[in-house]
């Protein structure tokens, strides 16, 4: 019905209701049933606005909760508020017209552009291998269609767009060349030279001046290609401890970047973990923690929180849970703050907990409120992870893993190994669910 009624409203149409019985209706409306729906059309229009300032943006229907759409929306404006900014001599300023300035002069220096260098696109054109055909150009040129362009607007987000793709082509010629060796795990692993997501990258090399200066053209042929800009001030290079102290400030001076130990982490996850799992993975519990409390439990009913629960705290993790197995201790420390804020915890009052997290996790059929048990969630995203090692041996992280833990048997007799990654570690944690569920298929021969 929410859906019924945002849908009148952006087509501005009223829903005049109906007078009768069941199955007939009147159109002689009174005076107090035109009131009513106008009351119903400024409400929805109302909420839209609310939602929309709010950036509750996992939320699909709503109850017209306006007070938690303002608590989010006052929430999301102190948090963005920009009450100072530091200058080019690196002095704090606080006054709104100088704010003004820097922030034109930093987005002016960032959004601008040189125009492009026709000599550097030859190359990066000359690079690129091709790959579409004669026919597969032609359907390419022929005009876009009504279906095709709402098909490409409607997979994406309202409030996203998107990003452009990189440098592969250029670094791709320059290994063939023999410019740059990357790196290799082992002698039967494939090379890693670098890893794009989005307008987030890693780049592999050897310590060697040449592969560096070759790294620093291809990015300037890129930028002079695109008139897209690399930020070294946000990049940094990591160096084996192999390497010399001189070494590392040398070359890292020659890119133009800065020397780190290691790399935090990578899209969200951390690229090393050590022995205090626990340690490592506190900014998950730190970020469940600062979200639940910015949620006021006292203005959501308990369907608020269960919603916000199900499809907001429990989603938090999904992404590192992909990748690693979480501590016990750590899901533990989930629950005990989901089940806080579910029964109105406060600092000051502690509520009774009518009934354990495990059984709040049962589904609703068996007397829970479908919950999920986090720890078995994991489990099975990694029994998943196993799976597609299995069904695609093709990708780069089946190769990796099959080069340096299992190169002579399948991945379901592969052991731990000497000193392995915690990613592996974690896949092997997941096999057993895996085998537990798995099933041969005879088939034909064919």
């Amino acid at each position: 019905m929410a859906t019924f009624r945002r849908i009148m409203t952006d087509c501005g149409l009223m829903d005049m209701g109906f007078i009768g019985s069941r199955f007939t209706w009147s159109n002689k409306f009174t005076k107090e049933r035109l009131i009513e729906a106008s009351r119903h059309q400024l409400l929805t229009q109302q909420e839209k606005y609310w939602r929309q300032r709010s950036r509750a943006i996992w939320l699909k229907d709503g109850d017209r909760n306006l007070a938690y759409f303002h608590r989010r929306a006052s929430n999301r404006r102190s948090r963005n508020l920009i009450r100072g900014l530091v200058n080019e001599q690196n002095v704090w300023q606080s006054d709104p017209h100088e704010i003004q300035r820097l922030l034109m002069s930093y987005f002016q220096q960032v959004f601008s552009t040189k125009g492009y260098d026709n000599e550097a696109l030859s190359a990066v054109i000359q690079a690129t291998p091709v790959k579409v055909t004669k026919e597969m150009n032609e359907d390419l040129m022929r005009p876009y269609t009504d279906e095709e362009i709402k098909g490409a607007l409607f997979q994406m987000h309202p409030s996203k767009s998107s990003g452009p793709d990189g440098l592969s082509a250029l670094i791709a010629q320059a290994v063939n060349n023999n410019r740059i060796q990357g790196l290799t795990m082992c002698h039967t692993a494939p090379t890693l030279h670098h890893l794009f997501f989005a307008d987030d990258g890693f780049l592999f090399g050897t310590t060697n001046v040449a592969e560096c200066i070759s790294y620093r053209n291809i990015l300037d042929i890129y930028e002079r290609a695109f008139g897209q800009k690399v930020n070294f001030q946000k990049s940094s290079v990591v160096f084996s401890n192999n390497v010399s102290m001189e070494t590392q400030l040398q070359l890292a001076h020659l890119l133009a970047v800065k020397r780190v130990h290691e790399h935090d982490r990578y899209l969200g996850l951390p690229l090393r973990v050590g022995k205090s799992k626990t340690t490592i993975f506190e900014y998950i519990k730190e970020k469940f923690t600062k979200k639940l409390f910015s949620w006021k439990a006292k203005i959501l009913n308990c369907a608020g929180k269960e919603i916000l629960i199900k499809a907001v705290a429990q989603t938090m993790s999904l992404y590192a849970m992909n990748c690693y197995l979480l501590p016990k201790s750590l899901c533990d420390d989930i629950y005990q703050l989901c089940a806080s804020f579910f029964w109105g915890d406060t600092d000051e009052h502690k509520k009774i907990h009518w009934r354990s997290w495990d059984r709040m996790c049962l589904t609703k059929q068996e007397g829970g409120m479908g919950f999920k048990n986090i720890y078995a969630y994991n489990l099975a995203m990694l029994a998943k992870k196993g799976w597609r090692i299995v069904t695609n041996p093709d990708s780069l992280i089946a190769k990796l893993y099959k080069a340096r833990y299992f190169p002579y048997c399948s991945f379901w007799e592969a052991e731990l190994g000497d000193s392995p990654l915690f990613s592996w570690r974690s896949c092997i944690n997941g096999r057993p669910v895996l085998k537990a569920r798995v099933q041969w298929k005879i088939g034909d021969g064919k």
